[in-house]
């Protein structure tokens, strides 16, 4: 893959957060939603113009942490998030995109951090979340336009902690977390929908913020960050079984990662071939996997950005060839898009 072109826009704040999502919608319009002093805002990317991120959504809409952005199989945005009260709530976007619906609880579902979002093979949307017992727990709509949630069921575990989902090529939906002595455990569904597999702790030494998606030659991939800067990676292979954390390799001058910035991982438009948005060394770097599994992952942009200390979070997205990055900095709110190319 070969980029093209890119380009920088700002989006006004009412204050820089690293509390960051953003999701793209079926008609391609890019939400982004931040948690700013405790409260939800929202704004908008679209393909001929961009609306300020400084909307605030509601008084009712308070959240105790990062807010997880998702776009339902009808076409709406739907923002899901932590309460003070530990309530598991959500916004839903009105079915004639004008605007937010009241703030919804999900019925039975206390957590702890934030919830993790992931895909039933019809598109639904399905919610993980840690019980306020350090138990995962799990629900899911049951029609479309993200709603008629059912109780949070408990699906096990204990000590659950930083959550990450992603959906392998044939459907099969895993979830994976990393608990407080760093090592990952993982379970999945067999088949897709179906029951879940037995917790396993295929890796150890998750020492960074850790991000996981499906990619070309591996059905899984996670990378994080090292407390050194070094990017990390673990890998599953076809057989299911795991291997790392290893460096990453590369065949140039590697980026030197922030350690509190998780990567995103993202299929990119050449047969899958992943793309990681990687923040380090006072440069945004775009990393696409090698062709074949093995060898150097290959440096596509590097862009110089701010310094250390003031990357606060990111979050992107990809829609066909269009890669949009949003990078959240001590001085602002910023959005990069980039043309790719195969």
């Amino acid at each position: 893959m070969k980029i093209t072109s890119s380009s920088v826009g700002t989006i006004t704040t009412a204050q820089p957060t690293p509390q960051m999502t953003m999701a793209k919608g079926t008609d391609s319009r890019i939400l982004i939603a931040t948690n700013t002093n405790g409260l939800i805002y929202t704004g908008w990317i679209t393909a001929d113009s961009t609306k300020t991120s400084n909307t605030y959504v509601s008084a009712q809409a308070k959240t105790a942490g990062t807010p997880v952005a998702a776009a339902a199989a009808d076409g709406r945005m739907a923002v899901f998030y932590r309460d003070p009260g530990n309530q598991l709530m959500y916004l839903r976007e009105k079915a004639d995109h004008t605007g937010w619906e009241k703030p919804a609880w999900v019925a039975g579902a206390l957590l702890l951090g934030d919830p993790a979002v992931g895909r039933i093979a019809d598109g639904r949307i399905e919610l993980y979340l840690t019980g306020t017992d350090g138990v995962l727990y799990h629900t899911w709509a049951t029609a479309p336009g993200a709603e008629g949630w059912p109780p949070a069921q408990k699906i096990g575990g204990g000590n659950v902690r930083a959550l990450a989902t992603a959906s392998t090529a044939d459907g099969l939906q895993a979830f994976l977390h990393v608990n407080g002595a760093a090592q990952l455990w993982m379970i999945q569904q067999t088949p897709p929908s179906g029951t879940w597999s037995a917790f396993t702790n295929p890796a150890n030494n998750i020492t960074g913020p850790l991000a996981v998606a499906p990619a070309r030659n591996f059905p899984l991939i996670g990378m994080f960050p090292a407390p050194d800067g070094t990017l990390l990676s673990v890998q599953q292979n076809t057989a299911g079984t795991w291997s790392g954390p290893a460096p990453l390799p590369f065949g140039q001058p590697a980026p030197n990662a922030y350690p509190s910035v998780r990567p995103v991982l993202l299929p990119g438009p050449t047969q899958r071939q992943l793309i990681a948005v990687v923040a380090g060394a006072g440069q945004q770097w775009i990393l696409e996997e090698p062709a074949t599994g093995s060898g150097p992952w290959t440096v596509l942009q590097h862009t110089p950005k701010d310094a250390a200390g003031k990357v606060l979070g990111q979050a992107a997205t990809l829609d066909g060839t269009t890669l949009t990055v949003a990078t959240s900095y001590a001085s602002g709110l910023q959005y990069d898009t980039y043309t790719c190319t195969a």
